[in-house]
């Protein structure tokens, strides 16, 4: 570890300006190394995208021969929830891979050798029905662009949930069989199974 003392560190930043963020690659290696006990071990993007650190993640099974696979998470270009804060989705948001740029991650995916295997979208918490429908629309319109490969959907969450009394409760009943007259119309439309996801959150 003497390649990061203080001194090293100060001449890093003085060299390249600061704020200044630093990996040790090394580390990182070691430390994913002392997880190789469990079968799946996932890293969460949202923690660090740098590429730098996703190449190092990724090395040690380059030659495995493995299907290695993702889930892309869409934002759909609208949002809503029940507050600014909690929007997922449209133009002010970080999240998610923008609608456009599908097709170009589809070709980046393979030319890293990973089979892009689901889709995944969430606009928001507290979300009122009818935006939540709307996702099943654009669901849609990507499913029958994505590679046959895609064979999960993920509806996301951000169900409203009734906080104070005469609050009206959320249709779930109605949501749930929108979703799966879907799924059950794409599933005709493409010719596969298609599994049906959601994460409810709260």
């Amino acid at each position: 570890m003497s390649g990061w003392s203080s001194e090293n560190l100060l001449a890093l930043a003085r060299e390249h300006g600061t704020p200044l963020y630093v990996l040790d690659l090394d580390r990182v290696r070691a430390q994913v190394r002392l997880l190789e006990g469990f079968d799946v071990v996932r890293y969460a993007q949202k923690a660090n995208p740098g590429s730098a650190l996703l190449t190092a993640l990724i090395e040690p099974y380059a030659d495995c021969g493995a299907s290695r696979t993702c889930t892309l998470r869409i934002n759909p270009g609208f949002g809503a929830g029940h507050d600014r804060k909690v929007t997922t989705g449209g133009p002010a948001s970080k999240h998610g891979i923008w609608h456009t740029e599908l097709e170009a991650t589809y070709r980046r995916a393979r030319a890293a050798g990973l089979e892009v295997t689901g889709l995944h979208v969430h606009i928001g918490s507290g979300v009122e029905l009818e935006n939540l429908e709307r996702t099943i629309e654009v669901m849609g319109e990507w499913l029958r662009q994505a590679p046959a490969s895609v064979e999960r959907v993920s509806a996301g969450g951000g169900l409203p949930m009734p906080y104070r009394e005469g609050d009206a409760p959320f249709p779930v009943e109605r949501y749930v069989a929108a979703w799966r007259s879907a799924r059950d119309g794409w599933q005709r439309e493409l010719g596969r199974d298609i599994t049906l996801e959601v994460e409810p959150g709260r």
